[in-house]
């Protein structure tokens, strides 16, 4: 009845209880999501409530902009008890909303590695102060750093690795250049950036494309990492390759990144021989074959083609005729579980048995272990990766 003629028919009052229970506070809470409806901008006076009203405030409002897409305009709280020559501030809370948005995207991603809603924040936070220009120094690097956390981030889930591990690289010198901004406009941001980063920074590797001892450490690094964050299939993935990397180096194939796929297919089903034979099996389709050839335990279909056979034939007789035949054998018989298992669950379980993600995690940790142990046999020094977290 207080309210003023011209507000009557705009205002609909709901009421709620005092909030003197935790029963009350959950129906306040109650009401207020489900008064809101989707995707409309709101404005909150906490000022005559008890104390933990404004908490609630809070809460409810990440809640609706979670579930509803609201846009919270404000959350006003008149504090009377600050009140200086009869004049008491008005607090506006809703920054506060923020620091629970920074905190829900730095979780995802330290859980799996996805900056995506990192970098969406980063990109708003610059353009509203470019719109608003209310500081004399604007921003310009919280979007470039965004990017650049966004697409390393893209690069890793889309099981890009190499593209990852060389962006990786420039990683520090972009967060650097964008240090003062995020310390004066996201400082939620800049007191647990640095720690977030921490792990991805040292799997920045500048060579991706040079098969080394130094890629093979990063490669297992990153297994690691995406075993670490959840993604199996990831590191299902990256393990098989990393077998053929380490085939590849110890038969001193330094360079086996190279080679046309669509190609080598066509080659292989043109019944007229290609001019350069090696282009239709490169070194490292080569020694794919080889690997599986003298694996008792591989089961899948070994493709050759006269383009191989040679240099299968050399590796034999320079590899199993001599005392390191226990050592391909178990490299080969490690790469066979491991391509069998990929192809399981790769098939989304379609004419193969199941097998649980629990399953995965329990099988490619001590994987890894037996890979670091065949290179150490192999006189190549590895550090310790640790164990899965």
């Amino acid at each position: 009845d207080a309210l003023p003629v011209q507000y009557k028919e705009k205002v609909k009052p709901v009421e709620i209880p005092k909030g003197a229970s935790t029963e009350e506070l959950w129906q306040i809470f109650q009401t207020i999501v489900t008064t809101v409806s989707n995707e409309e901008n709101i404005i909150m006076d906490t000022t005559h409530a008890f104390r933990s009203i404004p908490m609630l405030a809070l809460v409810a409002a990440q809640y609706l902009r979670a579930t509803k897409g609201v846009i919270v305009k404000g959350i006003y709280y008149g504090a009377f008890e600050a009140r200086t020559n009869n004049h008491s501030p008005v607090f506006n809370l809703s920054p506060f909303i923020e620091l629970m948005e920074w905190t829900d995207a730095l979780y995802i991603f330290n859980q799996t590695g996805n900056a995506s809603g990192i970098a969406q924040i980063l990109r708003e936070k610059q353009n509203l102060h470019h719109i608003q220009k209310n500081t004399e120094k604007l921003p310009k690097r919280l979007k470039t750093f965004g990017n650049w956390l966004d697409a390393i981030s893209i690069n890793l889930l889309q099981l890009k690795t190499r593209s990852a591990l060389k962006a990786i690289t420039h990683l520090p010198q972009v967060l650097q250049d964008a240090e003062n901004d995020v310390q004066s406009y996201v400082p939620p941001l800049a007191v647990v950036l640095e720690q977030s980063l921490e792990q991805i920074i040292q799997l920045g590797h500048s060579e991706p494309n040079k098969l080394d001892v130094n890629l093979l450490n990063k490669e297992r690094a990153l297994i690691r990492w995406y075993g670490d964050h959840g993604h199996y299939l990831h590191a299902l993935g990256l393990l098989r390759e990393h077998i053929i990397n380490i085939a590849c180096l110890k038969l001193q194939i330094d360079n086996p990144f190279h080679y046309d796929t669509e190609k080598t297919e066509k080659c292989k089903k043109s019944k007229e021989k290609c001019k350069e034979a090696f282009q239709c099996d490169p070194d490292r389709k080569c020694v794919e074959s080889f690997v599986r050839k003298i694996s008792s335990q591989y089961k899948g279909k070994i493709q050759e083609n006269s383009a191989c056979t040679e240099k299968i034939a050399l590796w034999q007789s320079q590899c199993l005729g001599s005392g390191e035949k226990a050592w391909w054998k178990k490299l080969s018989g490690l790469f066979a579980a491991i391509a069998q298992l990929r192809n399981r669950v790769m098939h989304a379980e379609i004419a193969h048995d199941q097998q649980s993600s629990g399953d995965l995690k329990q099988k490619i940790e001590p994987w890894i272990n037996d890979i670091e142990k065949l290179m150490e046999d192999a006189g190549i020094q590895t550090p310790q990766t640790g164990a899965f977290s």
